[in-house]
């Protein structure tokens, strides 16, 4: 059966993250451009908590393992998976702090749960999952469809030619 790999950045719509959470930003670590596109979440707050719904049968979370960075649990549906921790002596940059394969093929809800003293920091720079798609026999054709193809149909008023991070678009078009 082929497998289809996605891959959401921290500012992805698909991650929820509770009022805790804040953007890192280059003003406030000089490390910021280590993480994937420059971006990341951080949370320092107890019982902090970031979740994302996926359907698929594997995921990664990515982030940074740092001085002052503490512990988390990760939820998968029902399951819990306490006492992961996310400090290191030195920065280490695009590390999967968590990672799971085996779960059975369908929608999964996870949750990642600042468990470390408050001012200790956890992070989330990327998330990576799996799904099976097709049959088993099935071959994956992959296609880049940029969003300047005609079989795209725009609405004048609803979309910018030139929308604000266009330079994070595929080629930088950004209709």
């Amino acid at each position: 059966m082929p497998l289809l790999t996605t891959l959401i950045d921290d500012k992805s719509p698909l991650i929820f993250y509770d009022n805790t959470w804040l953007p890192g930003t280059s003003a406030d670590d000089t490390d910021a451009d280590q993480y994937y596109l420059g971006t990341f979440q951080t949370n320092n707050q107890t019982n902090g908590q970031a979740t994302f719904l996926f359907n698929g049968t594997e995921f990664s979370i990515y982030s940074a393992k740092r001085p002052g960075h503490g512990t988390y649990t990760v939820q998968v549906d029902t399951d819990n998976y306490p006492n992961n921790n996310g400090s290191s002596t030195d920065n280490e940059f695009m590390v999967s702090l968590f990672n799971i394969s085996g779960l059975t093929q369908g929608t999964h809800n996870v949750s990642l749960i600042n468990t470390g003293s408050t001012g200790q920091y956890i992070g989330i720079d990327l998330i990576v999952w799996q799904s099976e798609v097709g049959d088993a026999n099935d071959e994956l054709i992959v296609e880049m469809v940029q969003d300047t193809d005609p079989r795209f149909q725009y609405s004048n008023l609803a979309w910018s030619a030139t929308p604000a991070d266009a330079n994070f678009f595929n080629n930088g078009t950004g209709q």
